[in-house]
């Protein structure tokens, strides 16, 4: 006959067998990973092989409004991941209640005699709950009850209790991740929306884009087309000009009708220029001037002279509002050059000269020739005749000043100027 086993012995195998039961429960937590796992590790695995009926899980909410019910063991949990009429508890309602706002574990021996009890799905005779705990706050609480009055002990609440230490610090890393994961995925949905949102709006753009660019050739079109026949325009005026002087007998009246012609030569020429370019609101001076220049030596003087031009003029760009009171400027002081300067075929020099200033968009101009000049007792500033009036005039015009310099041979202006 076997040897009777003392209370000793009973006590032992019952320590062993909890031992077992955590080991085994730590064992099967490292393949947990979110918080269902967890809670139902604890009630399956961990509560289910310590002899009991049955066991809840709870959990707070988010808000920590309520206690609600995450994994079952026993009645409460009839198939797979179930649990069989789940419910929510206020903080302070039941055993459970209780406990989650004291943080105190305890052991109800006889559940009748617990004004606190609260009946789920049957009644039963004892009780035991501990809280599960996570940086000094309740964060659920592990519940078992039995048919049997006085059935748990504290050896109970000590292994529950470890078990419930056990389960807190893996939870917190589990909301942890999931709070990581619920964040990951919000970004991830703003990244996606605003992603969408930028495709949208790039649509809209590239959609407005092809309008404006359709838009802008149609006025490009126009404008070169406005140019075109002001080009025109301005011709046939000098056409009717020239064909008016043949019956003038008069040779100062020829003169003002000639004046006349080369200054609307003068702006034609830019509107020709600017219909040739691909920038309609800006010419390129330079060869502006330099092909006013020939035109003009070429008009009084024909293919054959001897006038030299000493042309220094950077490579700029001038708005249509400069350019054209500049050309008329320049075409007055050039027209005097070649009717005065010049006379008899004589040779000579035309200068003209444009410096940028320090002052932004402001240029310096010095125009002029080595013929005779003026007369000593002669101010120019001070003609009457319509060319000097225009001079002065067009200087003002582009918020220039011009004089005349003083030196013995030859005539020479200083214009400052603004590219307006």
């Amino acid at each position: 006959m076997g040897r009777k086993k003392t209370q000793k012995d009973i006590k032992l195998q019952k320590t062993l067998r909890y031992l077992n039961v955590i080991n085994a429960f730590a064992t099967g937590f490292l393949e947990t990973n979110t918080v269902e796992e967890i809670v139902w590790m604890v009630a399956r695995q961990a509560i289910g092989k310590l002899g009991y009926e049955d066991c809840v899980v709870y959990l707070f909410d988010e808000k920590r409004e309520f206690l609600i019910q995450r994994a079952a063991y026993g009645p409460k949990n009839p198939v797979d991941f179930n649990i069989h009429h789940p419910i929510k508890l206020k903080p302070g309602l039941g055993i459970v209640g209780h406990v989650a706002n004291t943080g105190i574990g305890e052991i109800v021996f006889d559940a009748s005699k617990d004004d606190r009890y609260y009946l789920d799905d049957e009644s039963r005779n004892s009780e035991i709950t501990v809280p599960i705990i996570a940086s000094g706050q309740v964060i659920g609480v592990i519940d078992s009850e039995h048919s049997k009055k006085g059935f748990y002990s504290k050896d109970d609440l000590e292994i529950l209790t470890t078990i419930a230490s056990m389960t807190s610090s893996r939870l917190a890393q589990a909301f942890a991740i999931e709070k990581l994961n619920q964040h990951q995925s919000k970004l991830e949905e703003m990244v996606e929306n605003k992603t969408s949102e930028l495709r949208e709006t790039l649509d809209q753009l590239t959609q407005i884009n092809k309008e404006l660019s359709i838009r802008n050739q149609e006025k490009e079109i126009l404008l070169k087309e406005v140019h075109h026949r002001v080009k025109n325009n301005m011709q046939i005026i000098t056409s009717l000009l020239s064909l008016q002087s043949f019956n003038i007998t008069d040779k100062n009246t020829k003169k003002l009708f000639r004046n006349s012609q080369h200054r609307i030569n003068s702006m034609a020429l830019i509107h020709e220029m600017l219909y040739q370019s691909e920038n309609l609101s800006k010419i390129n001076y330079s060869q502006y001037l330099k092909q006013l220049i020939d035109n003009l030596i070429s008009s009084f003087k024909g293919n054959k002279h001897s006038i030299s031009i000493d042309l220094d003029v950077p490579d700029m760009y001038l708005n249509i509002d400069t350019a054209i009171p500049l050309g008329i400027l320049i075409n007055e002081i050039l027209t005097n050059s070649l009717k005065y300067a010049f006379m008899d075929d004589k040779s000579g020099i035309l200068s003209l000269k444009i410096i940028p200033l320090e002052k932004q968009n402001c240029y310096s101009l010095e125009i002029g020739d080595n013929g005779p000049g003026f007369a000593e007792n002669i101010d120019a500033s001070e003609g009457k005749s319509l060319g000097m009036q225009l001079i002065y005039r067009l200087a003002k015009q582009i918020n220039g000043e011009i004089h005349r310099k003083n030196q013995k041979k030859g005539t020479t202006y200083i214009l400052t100027f603004e590219n307006i």
